[in-house]
Parts: structure tokens; C-alpha cells; sequence
């Protein structure tokens, strides 16, 4: 597998969520939406093409750390899905502290799916300089969350 730096990257974001059921429901729809989204035609270069989902994918074998590493590397975009359970995600964590360590802590975004950023955020958030801007709040209910404050606010991931 070729590894391409993030001039020519492999995807425009890379999804990272905590494993749990309803993350896990949120992070698929999240996943088809910024990929079948149609920007305004004055955002034309925040057309996306590949999304990073690790269920979407990673092979069934081999390691795990290693393909991730490489997926983050190839990034442009880390989105953290973030919910009351993602403080606990060491994986969250460390994708967050890998993509500081390549410099992109700038291109690190957060979207809140519960109320508290003080409770959803991983620890690693401390290490990202005005992650408040790149904060987003679309809380999620049993019945979803707004579709059009969604496209909104990930409008402001790809631009």
C-alpha cells in the first residue's frame, strides 16, 4: 500500500469515535453524509471524496495501530465524534495526539452529539490550541438531529 503525504492525501476527513452503540449509529450517518454531500457551488473545493471510518475501512486482519496510523497520516481532516463516552476512548486519545503529532492540530474538529464539551471531550483537547472554534454542537436525540444544522456546521470541516 502507497502512503501519500497530506499534499495528495487518501482522505478528506478521518472519523474517530468511541466504539460503543450509539456513537457507532451516529458515526455511520455522519459517514454517509459527508460522503454523498453537495457543497454550495461557491465551496467547490470542499467536495469530499473518501471519509476514514474504521468499520467502513480496515481489514478484518492485521494490525489494527499500524493502519490506523497510516489512515490518520493520509488525512486532511480529523473529525471527533464526541459523546459522554468518549473521554474513556483511549483510541480517540491517541488518534487525537497522533494528528497533533503531525502537525495538524490546526485541522482537528469536534462535534458534540451530547451538551457538555467540559464531559465529551477527550483529554487530548487540551493539547489543541482554539478547539473551541472548532467545536460543534448537534446534539442527537433518539429521533437524530437536525440534518440542516449538521450540513452547516460540517460545511465548516470540508471549506
Amino acid at each position: 500500500m502507497m502512503i501519500k503525504t497530506e499534499q495528495n492525501t487518501v482522505y478528506e476527513v478521518f472519523l474517530s469515535y468511541r466504539h460503543k452503540p450509539r456513537d457507532n449509529k451516529i458515526c455511520k450517518k455522519i459517514h454517509t453524509l459527508l460522503e454523498t454531500f453537495k457543497p454550495p457551488r461557491r465551496y467547490k473545493k470542499a467536495d469530499i471524496k473518501r471519509v476514514f471510518r474504521d468499520d467502513a475501512e480496515l481489514p478484518v486482519a492485521g494490525v489494527l495501530s499500524d493502519t490506523i496510523e497510516v489512515s490518520l497520516k493520509s488525512s486532511r481532516v480529523l473529525l471527533v465524534i464526541c459523546s459522554k463516552d468518549t473521554p474513556e476512548s483511549q483510541w480517540v486519545d491517541k488518534e487525537v495526539r497522533t494528528f497533533i503529532e503531525l502537525g495538524r492540530s490546526d485541522k482537528i474538529y469536534a462535534l458534540l452529539i451530547d451538551d457538555n464539551p467540559q464531559t465529551c471531550l477527550p483529554p487530548s483537547r487540551k493539547l489543541v490550541p482554539g478547539i473551541e472554534s472548532r467545536t460543534f454542537r448537534v446534539k442527537y436525540t433518539g429521533e437524530g438531529f437536525n440534518l440542516k444544522k449538521v450540513k452547516e456546521e460540517l460545511l465548516r470541516v470540508v471549506a
